[in-house]
């Protein structure tokens, strides 16, 4: 599927989409710079709920189209809500991207879900398969959301899709 060329206004970047703790400014300078010149680039993706375009990949782009004056930018446009593309930014750039994801840029992903109502009701491992992350990290960040949170899921999805009760997080 051919991508669309949105203008860069119609895209929503406030919607707490963006999993990344920081974003690379000398990626964004790189990436004007390759803007400025004509080269190809990637497209970035954006879910669209019939109102709304949510980008959920491609920041550091959208950002450096804007810097080098780019009236629009190319989009893979999915059909979904502003929840589909937080999800797909979690996992989003664990492979085969210019700008990798740091550690804290994976716990970021890991934390927004674990902070969710929702997601955090899933398994450490739908978790970890989401965010492109080892389970570790997601049972870390569990206890650091149960020592700080005010309410836990009273179930946890499994990965069989059964509700299991929640154990207390263990204290390191």
């Amino acid at each position: 599927m051919k991508p669309a060329l949105l203008a860069l206004d119609r895209i929503r970047t406030d919607g707490g989409t963006q999993s990344r703790a920081k974003l690379s400014d000398d990626a964004i300078d790189d990436y004007a710079q390759r803007y400025t010149d004509r080269a190809d680039m990637d497209p970035v993706v954006a879910f669209y709920d019939g109102k709304d375009h949510w980008l959920a990949d491609g920041f550091h782009r959208h950002m450096a189209a804007r810097k080098a004056g780019r009236p629009t930018i190319a989009v893979d446009v999915r059909q979904g809500t502003q929840r589909d593309a937080i999800l797909y930014s979690v996992g989003a750039n664990a492979t085969g991207r210019a700008v990798h994801r740091s550690n804290a840029d994976k716990r970021r992903g890991v934390m927004m879900l674990l902070r969710d109502e929702e997601w955090s009701a899933k398994s450490d491992r739908w978790i970890a398969k989401t965010c492109a992350v080892h389970h570790d990290m997601v049972a870390n960040g569990r206890r650091q959301v149960a020592d700080s949170a005010t309410w836990q899921p009273e179930k946890r999805q499994g990965q069989d899709g059964k509700r299991y009760p929640t154990k207390p997080a263990k204290k390191p």
